[in-house]
């Protein structure tokens, strides 16, 4: 039996299924045309990727890349010098210096291996008419541990501290070395007047002790 010509067998099939025949062509149309698609998007991409590949390979060989170290570290850096300070002590040793502010002078530091390194001075000149700084620290440095309640019982237990005074007709001079783990505090005050000049001294334990908590309590 000869077979019919496409027209020909539509002849014989009923309106239902030339739907389902038409409906079949075009769903396999719409699956060729997706797949093609799929290649060519791939295609593309794959062009764009090696694309890119062979341009970079191409520049970082033109352009190498020598990376760079910048070892330039700024370290900081502390001052000793009396005429700089970085916490003001004026306001704690106001009270103590009354009546009368002129006779009074005060030196403070803190050594290093402290929290916090500094140096500050109210009217220093009495204190270092024949001496320097390093030099009271070097001789106090090498004094025994002093057992002065008048002084200790004022500063947290356990604080090493070292005294040195040097007592005169006409001024008062107390060096403190307050030594614990965090800091190593020294201390040089001194009265210079005649006018109650045991009455002004009494009060250099307590100034000591303001001066201790009002830099330790900062930091």
């Amino acid at each position: 039996m000869s077979s019919l010509p496409q027209k020909d067998k539509k002849k014989y099939l009923s309106d239902s299924d030339v739907q389902q025949l038409d409906l079949v062509k075009t769903l396999d149309n719409h699956k060729n045309v997706k797949k093609n698609r799929f290649w060519v998007i791939l295609l593309l991409t794959l062009t764009a990727g090696l694309s890119f590949i062979f341009w970079s390979y191409n520049y970082f060989r033109q352009n190498p890349i020598s990376p760079k170290l910048n070892l330039n570290i700024k370290l900081p850096t502390f001052t000793t010098d009396y005429n700089q300070a970085s916490s003001d002590l004026k306001s704690v040793i106001d009270p103590y210096i009354q009546p009368n502010p002129d006779a009074w002078s005060v030196y403070v530091e803190t050594l290093p291996g402290s929290v916090h390194q500094f140096s500050w001075s109210y009217l220093p000149d009495p204190i270092f008419n024949q001496t320097s700084s390093s030099q009271l620290i070097s001789q106090i440095q090498a004094q025994p541990i002093s057992s002065d309640p008048a002084i200790r019982n004022n500063l947290p237990q356990g604080a090493e501290i070292k005294q040195i005074k040097n007592i005169s007709d006409t001024s008062r001079q107390y060096q403190i070395l307050v030594s614990l783990p965090r800091w190593q505090i020294f201390m040089a005050i001194q009265v210079s007047s005649p006018a109650n000049l045991d009455e002004s001294s009494q009060k250099i334990p307590s100034l000591v002790k303001e001066i201790y908590w009002s830099i330790v309590s900062q930091y």
